[in-house]
């Protein structure tokens, strides 16, 4: 207990320590969170990118050097003020001196501003509800950070805890379904006393550097134990946990699902367990009965709908099923007219970035299983269409050519598309049993495509996010961080790197970045933080940042992540 003024304030003894820090952070030089992006004095301190305030600015954070470590094992708490987003720069650095000299590296601290009126939870979908913005990439990063405990700053005298403040919050809901938090709740007024006006009643402790060494007191909060038991994973384990929601079922030809069941399918082989073969093929038997049918028609030319046939591409390659190569040639077939004329590109692109994935590795694939070399004049020609339509001057693409937007998902799926499309090259070329004529054009295409290939990872690399993500829009630094684009990028960089397509000592730190950024985002019931909603082409930028993020089992995320961990196996 510490007493204040004549008021007691009762918090678990390993928390008061926390209260010392809030203590110092209280002045009247002060610095806005909201713009700086140093602390003068603190170097290393730092500034980092939590998201988005309500009024569409960054939400900035101050945070000790090792912070963002996972590796590191000191607690991490989380300092909320709830004002208007300033700090005192003479007491944070006060606070950096006597953390220095007393408890060394034994406390990790990240310092924010939230909105007086904020709410937890918050209860809208995030980060699109505009008055919930910034409470829910706080609320959401405690889990995702692994953060030990939380205090919370008020700006009012009042003592009570209400129900819907963050301390009280922390405490009595699970955080994005990972866990709770202890805390704390303070008043800034009663911190504008002296240090030496503060008193402990046990032991009669009257100086705070006396306090200090009780941080060490501090256990790992729920939270913590559950990120460091994800981060503990190996990707064998969370592929199998994956598997046991994601791949199991095909309602409608569509590419989440498919590749649910590729990567599935896939990650039993490497396992060498044979009992999945047998329910893909359960779950394929439907579509596979009626390849059979003289009048097969072609597929509807929706670019999700084409790109679904890729799970019919793998079980072809693997059991040499005849149905499900004309699954997969009549799909690349809707690239050409009813006289067997290529279009400019694949039908139903509706000028996006996604049509990159959505129609090169069928082409290929249709190319690879039938020996026809018309498919892959016709992946060119597409690729080449939506290059000139969606890459920007720096590398990225642009979603489409209504905004200069690089969504996350919209540079996920190009880079995912030409690596996938480079696998099937790369097997025709080396395959001694093709005509000389298809390995040829194989190979020259294989050329054309591998320094895209490259061009685009070396663009993506300076956007990589000190935590290992990537974002939802890959060059915005507050917007928030997505498990789709990161998994398809990292999934991309692993193969290509597998693959000799990419420089190991360039990419594979990325790669490994990606792969240990996501871990705390996979569930091991399958949920998934974080994953952008599904996305058609926007006007704006704002559009973009204002999508909504799914905290929950998601097909298409899940396939996702499935294919990373698999790769990840290899």
């Amino acid at each position: 207990m510490c007493m204040l003024k004549g008021k007691n304030v009762i918090l678990p003894r390993p928390l008061l320590i926390c209260i010392c820090v809030a203590l110092l952070l209280v002045g009247t030089n002060s610095v806005a969170l909201a713009q700086t992006d140093a602390v003068p004095g603190w170097s290393d301190g730092r500034v980092f990118e939590l998201g988005r305030t309500d009024a569409g600015t960054s939400l900035k954070a101050l945070c000790s050097a090792n912070a963002l470590d996972p590796t590191v094992d000191s607690p991490l708490v989380v300092i909320a003020f709830r004002s208007t987003g300033e700090v005192s720069t003479q007491q944070v650095l006060a606070l950096k001196k006597l953390l220095g000299t007393v408890v060394h590296s034994e406390l990790r601290l990240v310092i924010v501003a939230i909105d007086p009126a904020a709410k937890f939870p918050p209860q809208g979908s995030a980060y699109n509800t505009t008055d919930e913005r910034a409470a829910a990439a706080l609320w959401r990063s405690l889990a995702w950070l692994g953060v030990d405990a939380v205090v919370e700053v008020t700006p009012d005298a009042n003592a009570d805890w209400p129900k819907d403040c963050l301390a009280q919050a922390v405490r009595t809901k699970s955080i994005a379904g990972v866990g709770t938090l202890p805390s704390a709740r303070i008043s800034a007024k009663l911190l504008e006393l002296p240090l030496e006006k503060w008193s402990v009643s046990e032991k009669t402790e009257t100086q705070i550097e006396k306090v200090l060494p009780y941080l060490s007191g501090l256990q790992r909060s729920p939270i913590r134990e559950e990120f460091n038991r994800r981060r503990q994973r190996t990707p064998q384990q969370v592929a199998k946990e994956l598997t046991a929601v994601y791949g199991h079922e095909l309602k409608s030809i569509m590419y989440q699902p498919a590749l649910a069941i590729v990567a599935r399918r896939q990650f039993a082989e490497l396992q060498q367990d044979p009992t999945v073969e047998l329910d893909v093929a359960k779950v394929l038997y439907p579509y596979l009965a009626k390849a059979a049918a003289a009048d097969l028609p072609k597929p509807d030319a929706n670019g999700s709908v084409v790109s679904g046939h890729l799970v019919f591409a793998d079980w072809a390659l693997h059991t040499k099923d005849q149905r499900a190569v004309r699954l997969v040639t009549r799909a690349a077939d809707v690239g050409f007219d009813p006289n067997g004329r290529p279009l400019p590109a694949m039908p139903s692109h509706n000028e996006m970035s996604d049509a990159v994935f959505m129609g090169c590795p069928i082409l290929t694939s249709a190319a690879r299983l039938s020996g026809e070399m018309k498919y892959l004049d016709l992946m060119r020609s597409h690729l080449a269409f939506m290059q000139k339509l969606c890459v920007r001057p720096d590398g990225l693409y642009r979603h489409s050519p209504l905004c200069e937007a690089a969504w996350g998902r919209g540079n996920g799926f190009p880079i995912l598309g030409l690596v996938l499309a480079l696998t099937n090259l790369q097997a025709m070329r080396d395959d001694a049993t093709a005509t000389p004529e298809l390995r040829a054009a194989a190979s020259q295409a294989f050329d054309d495509v591998q320094p895209d290939f490259q061009k685009h990872a070396a663009a993506l690399l300076p956007h990589q996010d000190e935590t290992g993500m990537w974002r939802q829009v890959i060059d915005k630094p507050s917007a928030y961080r997505e498990v789709t684009a990161t998994c398809m990028i990292g999934f991309a960089l692993q193969r290509g790197i597998r693959s000799g397509w990419l420089d190991a000592a360039q990419f594979q730190p990325a790669a490994d970045r990606a792969w240990q950024a996501m871990l705390p985002r996979i569930g091991s019931d399958g949920v998934l933080i974080d994953v952008c909603t599904g996305t058609g082409k926007q006007k704006s930028l704002q559009d973009y940042y204002d999508r909504a993020a799914i905290l929950d089992r998601d097909e298409r995320g899940g396939a996702m992540a499935l294919l990373f961990a698999v790769e990840r196996c290899r």
